[in-house]
């Protein structure tokens, strides 16, 4: 039983040059030798891509924000905002989750 053809859409002519579609076509190439294919890794590292936009430190911290304020005073609401905005995400809002370990 033969599989069926898929195609890989790499890009339009005027958006992408030759020299980056051959790139993109020798990859995809290397993909498939491995094993792999082409469109699914392709949306594989969209959703991982995704993924760690929303597994942020800021992004974290905000839902835990969210998720207990009503429970603090509006000043005390307002002083923990301010110090994740003027002293923690500035340093580490953009790195993932996963890469911060406690001290």
């Amino acid at each position: 039983m033969q599989e069926k053809e898929k195609l890989l859409a790499i890009g339009t002519f005027p958006l992408i040059t030759l020299a980056e579609a051959r790139r993109k076509r020798d990859e995809a190439k290397k993909l498939i030798a491995d094993g792999i294919d082409p469109n699914q890794d392709k949306k594989q590292k969209k959703l991982a891509a995704q993924g760690e936009i929303s597994n942020t430190f800021e992004s974290i911290a905000r839902e835990w924000y969210e998720g207990r304020k009503d429970r603090w005073s509006v000043g005390y609401r307002e002083d923990m905002m301010d110090a994740f905005e003027k002293d923690v995400f500035p340093y580490i809002g953009h790195r993932p989750i996963a890469e911060i370990k406690p001290l």
